[in-house]
């Protein structure tokens, strides 16, 4: 397998910024997530054993352990980040967080699956530093719980799309159907950046299954100047984006009553 057979699927893909190299008897993909202090998620792909693997070659893990994280010593760690593989369908082999497939054109829908497992795995270290506490996502949870009537709101519930199973903010199920709501807040543009990504990388999955498909809501905390109009329309590709300041437009397009 070499750099030319993913190039097809990279073209495809909605999120910008995938670049492979052949190194050393394996391919190296630069992918568009970032770890939490802005850096690349790299991701490696070699044949073994007549199977085709996708590995971070133990980066997640050596990204913990710089920032002070004993990935194993704590038992509600270890029970994240078995989360976190369940939901990818990936396997920790050795600290080597991988998945294995063996049809060559699985390999790119594999690599996006572990780069959302990597995703959360670095989310740790804002866990361990208490970075997370009462975050905007909690803030748009209890809007919604307070403000709308006949309606089922649940926070973190996963969402089928076409290539993989994703892990929401909030789920919302009115009469009109299911919607899935992302509530999206960064202080620098490198977040926003990668919270687009990421948005988006679960968004056009979901949004491949078609008709069939739940509504999906960005709501962006615009009190910072970071979500700039290219981040915007990246998001309305595969979302309706609502600014925290128009909340009320969000009870709207559910097309639910309020209280």
């Amino acid at each position: 397998m070499n750099c030319a057979d993913l190039a097809r699927a990279v073209s495809e893909s909605p999120l910008v910024g995938w670049h492979c190299t052949s190194d050393r008897g394996f391919l190296r993909l630069d992918t568009p997530f970032r770890y939490p202090d802005g850096g690349i998620i790299e991701l490696f792909v070699e044949e073994r054993d007549g199977r085709f693997v996708v590995s971070d070659f133990g980066e997640a893990y050596r990204f913990l352990e710089t920032n002070g994280i004993d990935p194993e010593r704590s038992a509600t760690r270890r029970q994240l980040i078995e989360m976190a593989l369940r939901l990818g369908a990936a396997a920790n082999v050795e600290g080597a967080l991988e998945i294995a497939v063996a049809d060559q054109q699985r390999v790119f829908p594999a690599a996006l699956q572990l780069a959302q497992v990597i995703t959360r795995v670095g989310d740790l270290v804002l866990l361990a530093k208490g970075a997370v506490g009462s975050t905007f996502s909690d803030t748009l949870e209890e809007f919604l719980k307070s403000s709308l009537v006949g309606v089922e709101v649940q926070r973190g519930q996963a969402i089928h799309g076409r290539a993989a199973v994703h892990r929401v903010d909030i789920v919302a199920r009115t009469m009109r159907g299911v919607s899935a709501i992302e509530g999206l807040s960064a202080i620098t543009t490198t977040g926003a950046n990668a919270q687009t990504a990421y948005t988006i990388q679960k968004f056009a999955d979901i949004a491949a299954l078609g008709a069939d498909a739940p509504t999906r809501f960005a709501v962006l905390d615009n009190t910072g100047e970071v979500w700039t109009e290219p981040l915007r329309r990246q998001l309305e590709q595969f979302s309706v984006v609502v600014d925290w300041e128009h909340r009320d437009e969000l009870i709207q397009a559910l097309g639910t009553d309020r209280r």
